[in-house]
C-alpha cells in the first residue's frame, strides 16, 4: 500500500508548483483529482517545446506532471461547480478530503499522525526560527552559510538540496554573484 492510498486530493491548480506537488502526493497513491475549467486549462497543457502536442492540449508541461491524476471539467465560478467540489470534499466514502496539498478534515496532530503511520515523514509547519534552530538542519547539511557576497555586507544562509547520495551530493561552491560579474571570464573563455 502506497503512503497516500485513501486520500482524495483536489487539485486546482496551474503551471507549476501546485500540479507538481499534487503529482508527487498521485504518484504516492492519492487519488488526484484534476479541476480545470474548459475555457482556461492548466496553462502547462499548452506549453512545451512540441507544437502539435500544445494544440492538443497535452503540451511536455502537463506531461510532466499529470500522471495518476483524474481530469474534470468545472466551471468554479458557477454554482454547479462549487456545489461539486463541496461533494467531492464531504465525501464520506474517502479516509480525507484534501483541497490542494491541505488537509481539511482533521487537526494538525490527527494528520501528522496519521501520516507518519504510513510511513510519511510529517510534522507540523514550525515558525521559522524553530526550523531554523533544528539539529537536523544542520546534521543533514541542507543550508549553506556565506559570509557575504558582493554587494551584501553581512552573512546569510542559501537552501542546499535535502537529499544526498552514496558518493557525493549537492554542494554550494560560491556565494551568489552579482550582475554582470562574470562576463569577463565566460566572454574570454569563448575567445571574445
Amino acid at each position: 500500500m502506497r503512503p497516500f492510498e485513501g486520500i482524495r486530493v483536489i487539485d486546482a491548480t496551474h503551471v507549476l508548483a501546485g500540479p507538481f506537488a499534487a503529482y508527487q502526493l498521485a504518484v504516492l497513491g492519492a487519488d488526484v483529482i484534476k479541476v480545470e475549467h474548459l475555457d482556461e486549462p492548466d496553462q502547462s497543457r499548452s506549453s512545451g517545446t512540441e507544437p502539435a502536442l500544445n494544440e492538443r492540449q497535452m503540451g511536455t508541461g502537463f506531461l510532466t506532471q499529470a500522471s495518476n491524476k483524474r481530469s474534470s471539467a468545472l466551471d468554479l465560478k458557477a454554482e454547479e461547480g462549487r456545489e461539486a467540489i463541496r461533494r467531492l470534499e464531504s465525501d464520506q466514502a474517502r479516509e480525507e478530503a484534501v483541497l490542494g496539498p491541505i488537509m481539511l478534515t482533521r487537526t494538525a496532530a490527527v494528520r501528522e499522525e496519521y501520516l507518519q503511520s504510513r510511513h510519511v515523514p510529517a510534522a507540523r509547519v514550525r515558525p521559522m526560527r524553530k526550523a531554523a534552530a533544528d539539529p537536523q538542519r544542520a546534521a543533514r547539511g541542507v543550508t549553506c552559510r556565506h559570509q557575504g557576497a558582493t554587494g551584501v555586507d553581512s552573512g546569510f544562509g542559501v537552501p542546499l538540496a535535502a537529499f544526498t547520495f552514496a558518493h557525493a551530493g549537492p554542494r554550494i561552491d560560491t556565494p551568489p554573484p552579482a550582475l554582470g560579474e562574470h562576463t569577463d571570464a565566460v566572454l574570454a573563455e569563448i575567445g571574445c
